[in-house]
């Protein structure tokens, strides 16, 4: 459980930073109506999906966490 607050905690502190507040700003504002701002958001969801899973597995594998809703 440590290793999920750890992954947690760290994504929260690199998002708190002034300048990825900036970042996320302007391309959640862009996205509706610029095409790379919309990949840029879609491409990054989807690399935060694959980690988390990836990270949930590898959790499940060496016995840290159990989840039966797989």
């Amino acid at each position: 459980m440590e290793i999920l607050k750890m992954m947690v905690g760290g994504y929260f502190n690199m998002n708190q930073q002034e300048h990825m507040l900036n970042f996320y700003k302007v391309i959640y504002s862009e996205r509706s109506l610029n095409p790379m701002a919309a990949k840029i958001v879609a491409e990054e969801t989807d690399k935060m999906i694959i980690a988390t899973k990836q990270l949930f597995y590898a959790m499940e594998v060496h016995k840290l966490l159990h989840l039966s809703d797989w």
